[in-house]
């Protein structure tokens, strides 16, 4: 009797703190799905972020057990974290510890479910609002054409959130993936593609459903390689390609304006903030400024895209080497895991980081959660 009241307690506690993990999740991804929409419901986001550190730290403590290896690394990155946020001000830097570590005994894969849901949800209902003209569906003229926002505040929005569902999709399916939906996913990306115009995302789109098919077509013998060894440290050679090609523009921006052409004056923004804010240990507060519809023109425009360097001015060298480190390993867990779809999930997104900053943000990036099972893994078998 006893053995079944312990027994029912503990599923109850794990139902428990599992629950306040999945609220936390879905208020901070609906939070930022409707910051970015036009459609008229708000959430307080610093109250969200609160509310969301609470339930996190509930579900952290709540538990009956927790690895004493994993505490110990809970306690040095939230030391690390804490600095940066004294330094920055930003919340999601402590957000993203808590989210990490109070992950732990969840199945990941139902994190995943999650989020991909919840952001389908809202690419669906954005896009056939604006098209019925329910919310609005903005026009920003460019040179190449008329680029819309589908019910979102700018046109990269869209695409965006239709790269991380299929991100999410395609690890789900694993190897079980039918032609057909590889597909419909590239006939998604072109239509998206074709009318915000953004060729980025859609040529990303197309390199993973490209190598997904060429793993399938190889029976994964594409990844049985040296080629392997060269992709695990994937972040590092694209931390170290963005301050190749920067040096390089710096020296010679005549030569090399091609490169700034290409990227869409990336370049040029790029270094404007670096000689504007330097580099520090721990960060600095920055108020970015990126691209809005109603935006004033007399603002200056203030943002980077490259994940790398944006980590790098914004939370300081020492957090923006941990978080490459942290990512590296993820790639040898996700090698060793004979995961492929995850491993050609996370070049995409080491590639993409070069173009966008959403690298280690848990509304997009939500594989940083996999640190912990990475963590268990190479300490069972060494790294």
């Amino acid at each position: 009797m006893d053995i079944s009241i312990n027994s029912q307690e503990k599923v109850g506690k794990e139902f428990f703190f599992k629950l306040l993990f999945y609220v936390a999740l879905c208020l901070k991804l609906i939070q930022w799905d409707l910051s970015i929409s036009l459609i008229k419901i708000q959430f307080n986001s610093n109250l969200i972020d609160i509310l969301c550190l609470g339930l996190l730290l509930g579900s952290f403590f709540f538990r009956e057990s927790y690895p004493v290896k994993l505490l110990i690394y809970f306690f040095l990155f939230s030391i690390l974290s804490v600095m940066v946020y004294i330094k920055t001000g930003n919340r999601d830097i402590l957000l993203m510890a808590l989210f990490i570590f109070a992950s732990y005994d969840i199945e990941f894969s139902n994190i995943i479910k999650c989020a991909m849901v919840i952001k389908s949800i809202f690419l669906i209902l954005c896009t056939l609002l604006s098209i019925l003209h329910i919310i609005p569906n903005y026009e920003f003229y460019e040179f190449r054409g008329v680029r819309k926002s589908l019910g979102y505040v700018t046109y990269n929005y869209a695409p965006r959130e239709l790269f991380y569902i299929i991100c999410y999709y395609i690890y789900l399916k694993k190897t079980k993936f039918k032609f057909i939906e590889l597909i419909i996913i590239e006939l998604l990306a072109f239509y998206y593609g074709q009318l915000t115009l953004s060729r980025t995302t859609f040529y990303l789109i197309t390199l993973m459903v490209g190598i997904v098919v060429l793993n399938k077509l190889t029976l994964n013998k594409f990844f049985k390689t040296s080629f392997s060894r060269m992709i695990s440290y994937i972040y590092i050679l694209a931390s170290v390609f963005t301050v190749v090609v920067l040096k390089l523009y710096m020296i010679n921006p005549v030569k090399y304006k091609f490169l700034n052409f290409f990227t869409t004056g990336r370049l040029e923004y790029s270094i404007i903030a670096l000689n504007k804010y330097g580099i520090s240990l721990f960060g600095q507060k920055i108020e970015w400024v990126g691209l809005a519809f109603n935006q004033s023109k007399v603002i200056e425009y203030n943002y980077v895209d490259n994940s790398y360097l944006q980590m790098l001015l914004n939370y300081g060298i020492i957090y923006t080497i941990v978080v490459v480190v942290c990512l590296t390993l993820i790639c040898r867990y996700a090698i060793r895991s004979n995961n492929y779809n995850l491993v050609i999930i996370l070049v995409i997104l080491a590639i993409r980081a070069i173009v966008e900053p959403q690298l280690w943000v848990v509304q997009y990036n939500i594989f940083s959660l996999l640190l912990l099972p990475t963590i268990l893994m190479l300490n069972r078998k060494g790294v």
